[in-house]
């Protein structure tokens, strides 16, 4: 797990209307730019998991899987990211 990860998994605990708000706006700017994720990801991975995600063929699939998620918003993200952390749903609708 990286360590914006775990930084926006603790914020879920603390600040769980905050961390709703974080993922809705992230989920609008890589649902138009779903290399956007990788972007920011990339400094924080191993080096295996780089070489894993350098290929053009899994590029390709987690950019069109993060669009696919994200295309009617960031719903699932933020239930899961509060679910995750027991702190039950954002109530929005899916």
């Amino acid at each position: 797990m990286t360590k914006s990860n775990t930084t926006e998994y603790g914020r879920a605990d603390t600040d769980p209307g905050g961390i709703a708000e974080i993922l809705a706006e992230r989920g609008k700017l890589i649902c138009d730019d779903p290399e956007l994720l990788l972007r920011e990801l990339r400094p924080e991975l191993t080096p295996a998991d780089r070489r894993i995600v350098d290929e053009v063929a899994i590029q390709r699939l987690l950019t069109d899987t993060y669009h696919e998620a994200l295309k009617h918003g960031a719903h699932g993200w933020i239930d899961d990211t509060l679910a995750l952390r027991g702190r039950g749903s954002s109530s929005s609708p899916r």
